[in-house]
């Protein structure tokens, strides 16, 4: 990126968060979309770390790695969508990440975001199963709060604002209280990367100042589209 001139630094990290957070390509396939959401940002937060030599683009986007999509996914695993959070581990499994699925009380959902530093895939109730991506989760980032609101607490509550990526739209905001009614408990974890296959894996929380470079990034983007 520092090769690139000034002009063009916001449409070419616009392009390559485009990339890395793939929209779902249709109705049913968000399962595969957050599948290869999560693939990318490992691979961004390890190429940032200095820990792997990503596959590039050489004439278009020199400095743009090639990112993972929902249609590759799906074709190389074989499964028509949708798919469950045990299609995800595996997929995301082949592509080096070891995770673990787990069931949290959902209004423990805050205090389970800000205790990790990794993306955190979470299953959406509903007639038909969503997933999305927790991104980052900040208590000072002030929220119109609810008119369902129950209480002074639950307003305060109303206040802390979680960033996600949704494959059916992209980055999305959400108070804590809006996330907590729509989820249903069971969520996915990455905990280990292995950058190079055949290697060691090595734990999540190496990518600290990655994934905070990634965040950083992200809700720059996400405010100036909100501008």
């Amino acid at each position: 990126m520092l090769f690139w001139p000034i002009s063009q630094i916001p449409a070419m990290a616009m392009g390559l968060v485009t990339a890395m957070l793939p929209l779902q390509t249709s109705e049913s396939s968000c399962g595969y979309a957050v599948s290869a959401a999560l693939i990318n940002i490992m691979r961004t937060s390890a190429f940032l770390a200095g820990l792997e030599d990503l596959e590039r683009e050489k004439y278009k986007y020199p400095c743009i790695p090639v990112f993972e999509n929902d249609r590759d996914l799906a074709r190389n695993y074989g499964k028509t969508p949708p798919i469950s959070l045990a299609d995800i581990k595996t997929i995301i499994a082949c592509h080096g990440i070891d995770s673990m699925v787990f069931k949290f009380s959902p209004k423990a959902l805050h205090k389970l975001a800000k205790s990790i530093n990794a993306p955190l895939i979470l299953h959406v109730r509903g007639q038909f199963s969503h997933f999305v991506l927790i991104i980052d989760v900040k208590s000072d980032f002030k929220l119109d709060a609810e008119t369902d609101a129950e209480s002074d607490a639950e307003a305060d509550t109303e206040s802390v604002g979680i960033l996600l990526f949704d494959p059916s739209c992209g980055l999305v905001l959400l108070s804590e209280h809006r996330l907590k009614d729509l989820v249903s408990g069971y969520c996915l974890l990455p905990i280990r990367y292995s950058y190079t296959p055949g290697e060691k894996p090595i734990d999540i929380g190496n990518f600290g100042a990655s994934f905070a470079s990634l965040k950083t990034l992200l809700w720059t983007l996400y405010c100036k589209e909100e501008d």
